[in-house]
């Protein structure tokens, strides 16, 4: 239920960590070489995501936002 209430907040800040990432390592994750790369960089950014959105939800101002 949880993912379920974070779920717009997660779409709308997984793409900053996504460009980040990507642009400050210089890695392509589907030429890593490793599915275990792209699996790995898919649940990181999604779980970082999350908990930036619920703890950003706990603010009174952001939680009409997100």
């Amino acid at each position: 239920m949880e993912i379920d209430k974070c779920s717009f907040g997660i779409y709308l800040i997984h793409m900053i960590f996504v460009r980040g990432i990507l642009k400050h390592t210089k890695l392509h994750p589907y030429g890593a070489g490793s599915p275990f790369v792209l699996i790995g960089l898919t649940l990181g950014i999604f779980l970082v995501s999350f908990i930036l959105t619920w703890i950003l939800k706990k603010i009174p101002g952001v939680k009409k936002i997100l």
